[in-house]
């Protein structure tokens, strides 16, 4: 066997991420449900479930390089060969020595019958196979540790899992940008040796494609319900409700206060911006600039009220239908209106009737 190291010897049939719809005449391998920005509610069971593809893979490696494992109750050379040759590097290189040690302990058990990570009795091997990338266990792993570890070996293997991910709309739209970050990367590490379907209501898609445009142009591969050129920052606050809501989200600002500032800064044209850049350096803002880039994000995540584009070198700003209504309720030095001021002061003259005007 050689012992020359290859990185990352990625198969020609890798994964894919997309949006799709419910299809009830699909069945993927695996399907989750109510999966949420943060890893650690649904990362686990995945891997719990992914278990059988890794096995997969450790037995095609033992087949090329030391089928005993198929046949004895000892790993032999297979970790090496999964670390040397495959690439296969994780938890400080245990994770192909686990991956070995619990093939062999489930070779010859029905797959219904292995022992899960919830088992009294589970050998350690299951715990650093499915525990791996939460940052917060006894492994102390963390996302890093997922692509040379559960995805390459996956990607060592044959076969291609499919995956249906069901997003917790409620979970990712409160989550702060940071968190759901972190998720969308865990997705598309996962998805480099897995075809991930994310399930996701037309609105959760258009808030994921709103708030992270880079992430969905570096690794979407496919969106069945999102038309191109699409413009995330179209469309109007039409009832009354709505213009309601957003005098309530303003009424938490303080008259004059720099989230106010901030918010009237910023082009009313739909599809103009101003640059974080720009508005930090910006003499006629009274806010610190430290102050600016944590103002501007709770104004997006909290409120809903910016949209930022973040695929280039510098942070693009632009105002929400939300945020351009706000505008609108907003006076020259920053202090709020009701909205029936604004509808009255809006509304035309009507000239007084004939010998009216002494009365």
């Amino acid at each position: 066997m050689s012992s020359n190291k290859t990185t990352n010897p990625w198969p020609t049939a890798t994964g894919a991420l997309k949006f799709s719809p419910p299809d009830p005449t699909e069945e993927p391998d695996i399907s989750l449900n109510s999966v949420t920005p943060a890893r650690r509610d649904w990362l686990p069971e995945l891997l719990e479930e992914l278990l059988p593809a890794m096995v997969e893979a450790v037995q095609e490696v033992a087949e090329r390089h030391d089928p005993k494992l198929l046949h004895m109750p000892r790993t032999g050379l297979v970790p090496l060969a999964l670390h040397d040759v495959y690439g296969v590097d994780a938890v400080s290189g245990w994770y192909p020595f686990a991956a070995a040690k619990f093939a062999v302990c489930v070779r010859e058990t029905p797959i219904d019958e292995w022992p899960d990570r919830q088992s009294d009795d589970r050998p350690p091997s299951l715990d650093t196979l499915v525990k791996v990338g939460q940052g917060y266990d006894e492994l102390n792993t963390s996302i890093d540790h997922l692509e040379p570890g559960p995805v390459q070996l996956i990607a060592v293997g044959s076969d291609t899992p499919q995956v249906s991910l069901s997003l917790d709309e409620d979970a990712w739209c409160a989550a702060q940008r940071a968190q759901r970050k972190r998720g969308l990367d865990t997705i598309a590490i996962l998805s480099k040796a897995i075809t991930i379907n994310l399930i996701a209501s037309p609105s959760l898609e258009k808030f994921l494609h709103d708030r992270h445009p880079e992430w969905i142009e570096t690794y979407l591969t496919e969106s069945k319900k999102t038309s191109p050129g699409h413009a995330p920052t179209s469309g109007t606050i039409e009832t009354a409700a709505e213009r309601q809501a957003v005098f309530e989200k303003l009424k938490d600002f303080t008259p004059g206060g720099g989230k106010l500032q901030l918010l009237a800064a910023i082009p009313a044209e739909e599809g103009e911006y101003r640059e974080l850049h720009d508005l930090k350096n910006d003499s006629e803002l009274n806010i610190a600039s430290g102050t600016i880039g944590r103002y501007y994000l709770e104004l997006e995540d909290e409120y809903d009220l910016l949209a930022v584009d973040d695929r280039g070198d510098r942070n693009l700003i632009t105002l929400t239908p939300a945020g351009r209504y706000a505008q609108t309720l907003l006076t020259e030095d920053s202090k709020l209106l009701h909205p029936k001021q604004v509808q009255f002061s809006d509304a035309p003259t009507t000239p007084l009737p004939p010998n009216r005007s002494q009365e």
